[in-house]
Protein backbone atom coordinates (compact mmCIF):
# COMPACT_ATOMS: atom_id res chain seq x y z
CA UNK A 1 0.00 0.00 0.00
CA UNK A 2 1.30 3.54 -0.78
CA UNK A 3 2.25 5.80 2.11
CA UNK A 4 0.62 9.45 1.62
CA UNK A 5 2.60 12.39 2.94
CA UNK A 6 0.61 15.73 3.22
CA UNK A 7 2.85 18.50 4.15
CA UNK A 8 1.67 21.44 6.32
CA UNK A 9 2.92 25.26 6.51
CA UNK A 10 4.55 24.84 9.44
CA UNK A 11 2.45 27.75 10.87
CA UNK A 12 -0.87 25.98 10.30
CA UNK A 13 -1.98 23.67 12.86
CA UNK A 14 -3.04 19.90 11.88
CA UNK A 15 -6.64 20.20 12.75
CA UNK A 16 -7.22 22.65 10.25
CA UNK A 17 -7.01 19.93 7.26
CA UNK A 18 -10.31 18.03 6.60
CA UNK A 19 -8.90 14.47 6.80
CA UNK A 20 -7.11 15.17 9.93
CA UNK A 21 -10.53 16.53 11.69
CA UNK A 22 -12.20 13.45 12.33
CA UNK A 23 -8.93 12.10 14.35
CA UNK A 24 -7.26 14.72 15.94
CA UNK A 25 -8.53 15.04 19.24
CA UNK A 26 -10.38 18.51 20.14
CA UNK A 27 -7.83 19.34 22.82
CA UNK A 28 -5.08 19.69 20.93
CA UNK A 29 -6.34 22.94 18.96
CA UNK A 30 -5.94 25.27 22.04
CA UNK A 31 -2.91 23.41 24.02
CA UNK A 32 -0.60 23.73 21.29
CA UNK A 33 -0.62 27.26 19.85
CA UNK A 34 1.61 28.82 17.47
CA UNK A 35 3.57 32.31 18.84
CA UNK A 36 4.59 34.66 16.17
CA UNK A 37 7.71 36.62 16.91
CA UNK A 38 6.96 39.55 15.30
CA UNK A 39 9.90 41.09 14.05
CA UNK A 40 13.34 38.88 13.07
CA UNK A 41 16.79 39.89 11.68
CA UNK A 42 19.40 38.35 10.08
CA UNK A 43 22.26 41.10 10.18
CA UNK A 44 26.16 41.90 10.97
CA UNK A 45 25.34 43.33 14.04
CA UNK A 46 27.59 41.79 17.00
CA UNK A 47 26.60 44.55 19.31
CA UNK A 48 23.25 42.11 20.54
CA UNK A 49 26.04 39.42 21.68
CA UNK A 50 27.51 39.23 24.74
CA UNK A 51 30.87 41.32 24.48
CA UNK A 52 33.37 39.10 25.71
CA UNK A 53 33.51 35.98 23.16
CA UNK A 54 34.43 33.35 25.90
CA UNK A 55 30.63 34.63 27.33
CA UNK A 56 28.82 33.93 23.63
CA UNK A 57 27.04 30.46 23.08
CA UNK A 58 25.11 29.55 20.08
CA UNK A 59 21.90 31.01 20.96
CA UNK A 60 21.62 34.47 23.17
CA UNK A 61 19.48 35.48 25.29
CA UNK A 62 18.42 38.99 26.55
CA UNK A 63 15.71 40.19 29.09
CA UNK A 64 15.31 43.88 29.87
CA UNK A 65 13.97 43.02 33.10
CA UNK A 66 13.55 40.28 35.25
CA UNK A 67 9.73 40.65 34.75
CA UNK A 68 10.17 40.26 31.15
CA UNK A 69 7.23 38.42 29.42
CA UNK A 70 7.84 36.48 26.65
CA UNK A 71 8.08 39.03 23.78
CA UNK A 72 10.27 40.89 25.53
CA UNK A 73 12.38 38.19 25.02
CA UNK A 74 15.76 38.90 22.74
CA UNK A 75 17.52 35.82 21.24
CA UNK A 76 20.29 36.41 18.94
CA UNK A 77 21.79 33.53 17.24
CA UNK A 78 25.23 33.36 16.65
CA UNK A 79 25.62 32.14 13.03
CA UNK A 80 29.44 31.90 13.21
CA UNK A 81 29.40 29.76 15.88
CA UNK A 82 26.31 27.66 15.10
CA UNK A 83 27.72 26.97 11.46
CA UNK A 84 31.54 27.12 12.14
CA UNK A 85 31.95 29.98 9.68
CA UNK A 86 34.96 31.45 9.69
CA UNK A 87 34.68 34.95 8.91
CA UNK A 88 35.79 38.42 9.73
CA UNK A 89 31.87 39.92 10.45
CA UNK A 90 29.51 38.56 12.86
CA UNK A 91 26.31 37.03 11.08
CA UNK A 92 23.73 36.87 13.64
CA UNK A 93 19.82 36.46 13.52
CA UNK A 94 17.82 37.99 16.18
CA UNK A 95 14.31 37.22 17.21
CA UNK A 96 12.45 40.34 18.49
CA UNK A 97 15.34 42.61 18.43
CA UNK A 98 13.32 45.36 19.76
CA UNK A 99 15.34 47.99 18.14
CA UNK A 100 18.52 46.73 18.85
CA UNK A 101 20.16 46.23 15.48
CA UNK A 102 21.21 48.60 13.96
CA UNK A 103 19.20 48.87 10.16
CA UNK A 104 22.20 49.15 8.56
CA UNK A 105 23.70 46.02 8.88
CA UNK A 106 20.25 43.86 8.31
CA UNK A 107 20.66 41.48 5.54
CA UNK A 108 17.05 40.04 5.64
CA UNK A 109 13.76 40.39 7.81
CA UNK A 110 11.48 37.78 8.50
CA UNK A 111 8.54 36.23 10.54
CA UNK A 112 8.98 32.82 12.35
CA UNK A 113 5.86 30.99 14.28
CA UNK A 114 7.20 28.89 16.95
CA UNK A 115 4.93 26.31 19.61
CA UNK A 116 4.08 28.51 23.00
CA UNK A 117 4.70 26.24 25.65
CA UNK A 118 2.33 26.51 28.69
CA UNK A 119 1.43 23.97 31.23
CA UNK A 120 -1.60 22.86 29.15
CA UNK A 121 0.80 22.10 26.13
CA UNK A 122 3.38 19.93 28.22
CA UNK A 123 0.01 17.90 29.12
CA UNK A 124 -1.26 17.26 26.13
CA UNK A 125 2.18 16.27 24.00
CA UNK A 126 1.54 13.07 26.22
CA UNK A 127 -1.06 12.00 23.61
CA UNK A 128 0.72 12.87 20.72
CA UNK A 129 2.26 9.58 20.47
CA UNK A 130 -1.04 7.85 20.59
CA UNK A 131 -2.52 10.09 17.41
CA UNK A 132 -0.04 7.60 14.88
CA UNK A 133 -0.78 3.94 13.63
CA UNK A 134 0.07 2.11 11.21
CA UNK A 135 -1.24 4.24 8.19
CA UNK A 136 -1.23 7.76 9.94
CA UNK A 137 1.27 9.59 11.85
CA UNK A 138 2.22 13.10 13.14
CA UNK A 139 5.22 14.81 13.25
CA UNK A 140 6.56 18.24 14.21
CA UNK A 141 9.12 20.27 16.60
CA UNK A 142 5.87 20.58 18.72
CA UNK A 143 5.75 16.89 20.10
CA UNK A 144 9.04 18.35 21.10
CA UNK A 145 10.39 22.03 22.07
CA UNK A 146 10.24 23.44 19.07
CA UNK A 147 13.94 22.70 18.06
CA UNK A 148 14.39 21.46 14.51
CA UNK A 149 16.26 18.71 16.15
CA UNK A 150 12.40 17.69 17.86
CA UNK A 151 11.06 17.84 14.67
CA UNK A 152 13.99 15.16 13.07
CA UNK A 153 13.03 13.35 15.90
CA UNK A 154 9.28 13.02 15.99
CA UNK A 155 9.67 12.50 12.23
CA UNK A 156 11.66 9.71 12.82
CA UNK A 157 9.07 8.50 15.08
CA UNK A 158 6.46 9.10 12.39
CA UNK A 159 8.38 6.78 10.05
CA UNK A 160 8.64 3.99 12.84
CA UNK A 161 4.70 4.31 12.99
CA UNK A 162 4.59 3.51 9.50
CA UNK A 163 6.82 0.64 9.28
CA UNK A 164 9.93 2.60 8.02
CA UNK A 165 13.55 1.80 9.72
CA UNK A 166 15.89 4.61 9.80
Amino acid sequence: MPIKVIIWNEGSHEKVHPEVTKIYPDHMDGAIANGINRVNQAHTDGRVLPRHPRARASWNYLLDHCASTADEVHVSYDMNRLHRLDESCEYVVTLNPGGRVDDTQVLARMRYTHPVYTAASVAAQASLPGLSDHRLAFAGAYHGWGFHEDGCLSGVRAAAALGVDW
